[in-house]
């Protein structure tokens, strides 16, 4: 797509469906880092971790069954950002070595409807250089306290990134309608939550799980990652509960914020999204607290959450995913969103206009991916070679063949069939339209050490 076209499409405001509100909405979206979808009391959880998210769920439409476009941070959000799956656009399945290029961005259609625009991010791989920052008027990526195990590496905490969103939002002109991103670091590694949450989800049961051993990598099978061993911790329920400790903590901080976004919205409605990235592994495969190393639903599987006007509160368990944030936030603020969009405005859906259409969703890491549907979700691997040369189908892709889990109760699932199958026509065609990725114009000569310390490298 042409950058100049799609720029030309953003210059409008439009009467949309019967989804338009009579007022311009104030529209705030949160994304949660290494959120899966278990750990989200409205989606079965058995902890206490999300009381806030679980009360706003009572008010929302829940996708119960809401998929990742990638199990890394970069590429999710450029799928958020874009309404394109990871291989149509340029970040691709990069993780802070690209750049997003080409594709207007959901600030960006905003900010041209009139849209004060600010975000608010708190994983060093999102500081601006990405392309992620293109609409923002304010981009917040001020990061200083350090990592735990790497001291040279920065992130944010969550009570000081709510600090900065409330700060903006009390003091931003109330006239012009307002878009805020606000991304949370926290639930990702190493868990590290303030005492009182760590209490909040503590089990009174002792623990008599096996011990792991620290690992010498990030991507290793059965051990701790060395990127979150904390002290003397080896058992694999200690890092668990210090995780649901995270989450309990970035859900206090999202209470504060929702709270301030809806005083500043005063008599303007307020549409929320509520999303993760992704998710982490907690022992699947004995692959523990870790997540860009696989496409299954672990990591793929999240938590979706829309409120706002003329969207009755509900739980759909259609497959829906990050490619349709953008579509359905200009939906239900009135926009018309972008025939180039790959996703589908929620919006009608939820208030009963429309149905999904059949089709497939992808959680794609570059070598692996899954293509998901209502059924269950095909995965494929083997795929290293397919971005060698963008728009010529690689032997990788001509040759695979994927195995087929189904969905079991509990949001478990299970192989299906004796053996691998051919990939249905419309995933060997996902899988073969991959574009060029873009590099960063200067790429950080930290940039090794940071991936590692997010434990996205080996040591």
């Amino acid at each position: 797509m042409k950058r100049a076209a799609a720029a030309g499409a953003v210059l409008f405001w439009a009467a949309c469906t019967a989804g338009e509100p009579t007022t311009t909405p104030d529209v705030l979206l949160i994304t949660i880092d290494t959120l899966r979808a278990d750990y989200v009391g409205a989606y079965g959880a058995g902890s206490q971790s999300t009381p806030f998210l679980d009360e706003l769920a009572t008010d929302s439409v829940v996708f119960t069954r809401a998929i990742a476009a990638a199990s890394r941070t970069v590429p999710a959000h450029a799928s958020i950002m874009t309404s394109q799956p990871t291989r149509q656009h340029s970040v691709g399945h990069g993780n802070g070595e690209t750049r997003l290029l080409g594709i207007p961005t959901l600030a960006e259609y905003f900010q041209a409807a009139g849209y004060q625009t600010a975000a608010f991010v708190s994983n060093i791989l999102l500081t601006r250089g990405t392309g992620l920052d293109r609409g923002f008027e304010q981009f917040d990526d001020r990061l200083e306290t350090p990592e735990l195990n790497r001291p040279h590496v920065v992130e944010r905490i969550a009570e000081e990134t709510t600090d900065e969103a409330i700060d903006w939002l009390q003091s931003s002109n109330p006239a012009p309608p307002r878009f805020i991103w606000v991304h949370y670091q926290d639930p990702h590694g190493p868990y590290t939550p303030p005492e009182p949450d760590q209490i909040a989800v503590a089990s009174s049961e002792p623990a008599r799980d096996r011990p792991l051993p620290i690992g010498r990598s990030n991507q290793a099978r059965g051990v701790i990652p060395p990127y979150q061993a904390l002290a003397e911790l080896r058992r694999p329920s200690q890092y668990r509960e210090r995780y649901a400790g995270e989450i309990h903590y970035a859900d206090r901080q999202i209470r504060r914020l929702v709270e301030q976004a809806q005083r500043s919205a005063a008599s303007r409605p307020l549409i929320i999204l509520v999303t993760a990235d992704h998710g982490e592994s907690l022992g699947e495969a004995r692959f523990h607290f870790m997540h860009t190393h696989t496409t299954t639903p672990e990591v793929a599987h999240i938590p979706m959450l829309l409120s706002g006007p003329n969207l009755p509160a509900q739980r759909l368990s259609a497959p829906v995913g990050h490619i349709d944030v953008m579509p359905t936030l200009m939906e239900a603020a009135g926009l018309t969103p972008p025939e180039e969009a790959g996703g589908i405005a929620l919006g009608p859906i939820a208030r009963g206009e429309s149905a999904l259409p059949d089709r497939w969703l992808f959680c794609d890491i570059g070598g692996q991916l899954s293509a998901y549907d209502d059924q269950g979700f095909l995965r494929i691997g083997g795929l290293q070679g397919a971005w060698r040369t963008p728009g010529v189908a690689a032997p990788e892709i001509a040759e695979a063949r994927a195995q087929r889990y189904q969905w079991q109760p509990g949001g478990m699932w299970r192989a299906q069939g004796a053996g691998q199958e051919p990939l249905p026509p419309e995933v060997r065609r996902y899988a073969e339209r991959a574009v060029p990725m873009v590099p960063l114009e200067q790429t950080p000569p930290e940039l090794d050490e940071r991936l590692r310390a997010l434990g996205y490298l080996d040591d």
